[in-house]
This record gives C-alpha cells, sequence and structure tokens, in this order.
C-alpha cells in the first residue's frame, strides 16, 4: 500500500520556486488535479503541477523532463501565473519534453509540467545560458596566442551581428579582438569544439573590411591564416552553419624567420636536431633555387664543419610532409648537393668535407611548409678495414708453388675497395693487387701486407707470415744449415716424432735423393747440402 498525497504545487498560486539544476525539481503528479490554472496550447495534458522559476542569466533557459520515470510529458512556461504561454513542447526527440525560451535575470517564469496519459515520477532540468558578452563587434573579446584562445558557448548570441561572412551563410556569432604578437602570419581555426560546423572570418578593423574567412577545413570545423603586424588589431567573427554551442577558438602567430635570406643565415653546428623552427612565414623563393626539385618557403643555415670525413643533413623527423635541402659554397654560391626524397618525402645529403670550412644549407618546401628538423652530423673518416682471408697466417709453402691470396677492404664513405689493394713481400717487393690473385714466393719467410688508401687518404692494412722453404729445411726457418741437423735426424729416424715436433713442416723436405722416401739413403745429399760440398 502507498499513499500519494495531493502536490502542494497542485496550483499555479501554490507553485514551487526552483531554480537551474538537473534535476531542479523531481516529484511525483499521480495526484495532482486532472487541469489546473492553465491549458498547455501544444498538447491536451492532465494532472499538472507548477514551478516559478526566477531567471538566472539574461539569456535563454531550457527547460526538460528528460530521466522522468512517466512515459510522456508536456511542458508550458507562462510570464506570470494566469499569465501569457511563452513557450510549449509535448514531445522532444521522445515522448518526453523540452522547451527554450528567452530570459531576464531576475524575472520569474512560470512552468507547468502535465502528462499525456498515465502521471508518475518526474524530473524537472533547468539550464539557463547567458548572452555571451562578446555578441557584438563593438564588444568583442580580447585574445592572444593559445590553444584555445578563447572557448565559450554561443547558442544565446543574436542570429547576425555587424558583418556576414563572405564564404558561407553563418549565426549565431561572437566576435574576438586579436592584437598580434608576430611579423608574420597568424592562423585561426575552431578544432576541438563542441559544435559541429563552424564559419570563421577576420577583419581589419571593427565594420571593416574582410580579410580571410573559411567555413569548412578538412571537416566541418574552420580555419583562417592571414599576414600579421606585431601589435596590430584583427577582428575575429566565430559564427555557426547549423546549431550553435561549444566552441574552441586556437590562434597561433608565426613570425617571419630571421632566417629567411641566404644572408642573414643561421649559424648552426652539429646536433639531432642542429635546428628547429617553422618556415610557413618564409618568404616564397629566396637567393638559389634547388636544381633537383622546384621549392620555396627557404630557411637558410650557415654551417662549419667539425670533422674531416663525411657531412650528412637532413630533415627527419619534420612536421611538414616534403622537404627539400640543397647545399652550396658559399652564399650564393655553387651547389654541392641537392635532394627531394630520401626513402620517404624528407631529405638527406651527404658529401665529404675537410674540418673548419663553412657551407650554407637551403631547407625548402615542395608543399605546404610547417615545423622542421634540421640534423646535422660531421663523422670523422673511419680508415679502410682490411682483411686477409687467405693463405692463413703463418702458412707454410714449398719451394714453386703457387699460392693464391685474397682479401676483402671495407670503407665507411668509399664502400668496397677491395679492387685497390696493393700487396708487398718484405722479401720480394709488390707482389700483386686487388682482392684476389695467385703467385710464387722465393725461399724464406715472407711479410705479407695488403693495404689500401681511401678517398681521404687514410691508410688500411693488414699483414701475415708466409713461408717458403726449399729440400732440407728441416725447421722450415726459410734458410738451409746446421739449424736443421736435429730435424733431419728425427725424420730419418722417427717421423712421428718429427711432425709432432715440426707440425707445420713437411716430412718430404727430408728426401734429398728424390727417391720418394724421407730415410737414411738421403743423409750423404744433406751432409753435402749443409756443408757447401754438394
Amino acid at each position: 500500500i502507498a499513499c500519494i498525497g495531493t502536490p502542494g504545487n497542485d496550483d499555479c498560486a501554490t507553485a514551487l520556486v526552483v531554480t537551474d539544476g538537473a534535476p531542479a525539481a523531481e516529484g511525483d503528479n499521480s495526484q495532482a488535479s486532472e487541469i489546473d490554472d492553465g491549458e498547455a496550447s501544444c498538447q491536451f495534458s492532465s494532472f499538472d503541477v507548477w514551478f516559478e522559476y526566477v531567471a538566472t542569466c539574461d539569456g535563454e533557459a531550457t527547460v526538460d523532463t528528460f530521466g522522468s520515470g512517466q512515459e510522456d510529458t508536456v511542458l508550458s512556461v507562462y510570464d506570470a501565473c494566469g499569465g501569457n504561454e511563452l513557450a510549449c513542447n509535448d514531445d522532444f526527440g521522445g515522448l518526453l519534453s523540452q522547451v527554450s525560451f528567452a530570459t531576464t535575470a531576475g524575472q520569474s517564469y512560470w512552468i507547468r509540467l502535465a502528462s499525456f496519459g498515465a502521471p508518475g515520477d518526474y524530473d524537472l532540468n533547468i539550464a539557463c545560458t547567458n548572452v555571451p558578452a562578446n555578441d557584438d563587434c563593438a564588444t568583442a573579446l580580447v585574445v592572444t596566442d593559445g590553444v584555445p584562445a578563447a572557448e565559450g558557448d554561443n547558442s544565446q548570441a543574436s542570429d547576425t551581428d555587424d558583418a556576414e561572412a563572405s564564404c558561407q551563410f553563418s549565426d549565431f556569432d561572437v566576435w574576438f579582438e586579436y592584437v598580434a604578437t608576430c611579423d608574420g602570419g597568424a592562423t585561426v581555426d575552431t578544432f576541438g569544439s563542441g559544435q559541429e560546423d563552424t564559419v570563421l572570418s577576420v577583419y581589419d578593423a571593427c565594420a571593416g573590411t574582410e580579410i580571410a574567412c573559411n567555413d569548412d577545413f578538412g571537416g566541418l570545423h574552420s580555419q583562417v591564416s592571414f599576414a600579421t603586424t606585431a601589435g596590430q588589431s584583427y577582428w575575429i567573427r566565430l559564427a555557426s552553419f547549423g546549431a550553435p554551442g561549444d566552441y574552441d577558438l586556437n590562434i597561433a602567430c608565426v613570425s617571419i624567420p630571421t632566417n629567411d635570406d641566404c644572408a642573414t643565415a643561421l649559424l648552426v653546428t652539429d646536433g639531432v636536431p642542429a635546428a628547429e623552427g617553422d618556415n610557413s612565414q618564409a618568404s616564397d623563393t629566396d637567393d638559389d633555387e634547388a636544381s633537383c626539385q622546384a621549392a620555396d618557403f627557404d630557411v637558410w643555415f650557415e654551417y662549419v664543419t667539425t670533422c674531416i670525413g663525411m657531412l650528412t643533413v637532413d630533415t627527419f623527423g619534420s612536421g611538414q610532409e616534403d622537404t627539400v635541402l640543397s647545399v652550396y659554397d658559399a652564399c650564393d654560391g655553387n651547389e654541392i648537393a641537392c635532394n627531394d626524397d630520401f626513402g620517404g618525402l624528407w631529405s638527406q645529403v651527404a658529401f665529404p668535407v675537410t674540418s673548419g670550412q663553412s657551407y650554407w644549407i637551403r631547407l625548402a618546401s615542395f608543399g605546404a611548409p610547417g615545423d622542421y628538423d634540421l640534423n646535422i652530423v660531421c663523422a670523422d673518416n673511419v680508415p679502410p678495414k682490411v682483411v686477409i682471408l687467405t693463405p692463413e697466417d703463418g702458412s707454410i709453402f714449398g719451394a714453386g708453388q703457387l699460392i693464391t691470396f685474397t682479401a676483402t677492404a671495407v670503407d665507411t664513405e668509399d664502400g668496397d675497395l677491395a679492387w685497390a689493394l696493393e700487396w708487398t713481400s718484405d722479401l720480394d717487393g709488390p707482389i700483386g693487387d686487388g682482392g684476389s690473385f695467385s703467385t710464387t714466393l722465393s725461399l724464406g719467410v715472407h711479410l705479407i701486407m695488403a693495404s689500401v688508401t681511401d678517398s681521404f687518404g687514410d691508410l688500411g692494412s693488414d699483414a701475415i707470415t708466409v713461408s717458403v722453404s726449399g729440400l732440407g729445411d728441416m725447421n722450415c726457418d726459410g734458410v738451409v744449415d746446421f739449424f736443421d741437423i736435429d730435424g733431419f735426424v728425427l725424420a730419418v729416424t722417427d717421423p712421428a716424432a718429427y711432425e709432432a715436433a715440426f707440425p707445420d713442416c713437411d716430412i718430404m723436405l727430408a728426401d734429398l735423393n728424390g727417391d720418394g722416401v724421407a730415410d737414411f739413403f738421403d743423409i750423404d745429399a744433406f751432409v753435402a747440402l749443409i756443408t757447401g760440398s754438394g
């Protein structure tokens, strides 16, 4: 069992005083009298309850029954108890109701909430929105750079004030006075606004000449750009095409770059980035045009080299999409490097340099200019790396044996230099060139060197020792003498012991009589060889 009394606000004369809120009031109208004091013009309804709303703003109030437990409501608003109806609504997007009406702060308005069908629980929600203080050009809000520079709601702005944008019909306009912070260009947009579709226009004075206008920029929000003089005022009109509402006004001012000309090039040194900035306000083309691609909005840098080696300059990481780089030996000098796209739309140039030399770097845009990063790396030259692959260090060969020499030579700046290798022996002098060749060497222990010089004059080399032994050189030192006696004796008496003692020597060096066997029949020839009596 539930007992619900007659609502205290069943009559207009006993209306419940309410203010803004969501809800501003809630209750149950099931015991309200069927019709009291006024009938809504938009729909027959009953079980009405009444509210007195004292407006909190000069603007517009919006009243709705969203969230009510009952299914179907009717709202109407009056200028007095028993007065004139100002607004009425039955169904707003569904069966619940919403009305909006102009308000004067401090003035009372009577709200009737009734039911079409079964009464029950209700929520009454009220919001009051002021007429914007910057509704007119003459009362424009002074703003400066910012994201946002201003934010607000233009739903209570008058339909059209002071000027109409040339690019699109629009209303509910609000106004801003922007005092430029730079000599260059300002960009104004409404990105991030809550309302769907905006229109921007800019004027040189209140009621002056329009200098920029945009309706849709890549979407339904707006963006304009215009030339600025620092300290000068510009009037910005923000309006709506369609429903007004929350807005964000974003402003950025970009100065004309100080390095807009070659003569005022920015002095930079190595770094990632070495410089960063925005070339959107650079003049279209200055001093030189890159040979590899037409480009404009150029800015200039002077760089003094810090290495003897390879200089690499690139624009990787730039905010803008497509850059062009060119490098000159002087301001207005000869172009020595140029690149448009390097693996993508950004640019990279690289060239050999000597320390202390000045170069002028031009960075420009192919397409839309914007934020850029200029990266500079000067790397000292690294000598070529040479590696002898064959033969192995310490290898032993017989007299007259053909020996194959191979090597690699790689240079960071010059690449593969094996073709330029030069080979020498400390005994025989020059023995060949290139990455691979075969030759014979004289008897003895050779210090073999493979060497190459890169484009910077730095030498890279590798060396090995190679022995070439003749018959009777039992210790493989390249000489037949009395130091070979012990080895010879082992070879003819205990071959296994010889191979263990001289693993890199060939036991057949003891076969002096050429019968294919190292044995006692070789003794006489060996004695004659080392004494010189043969």
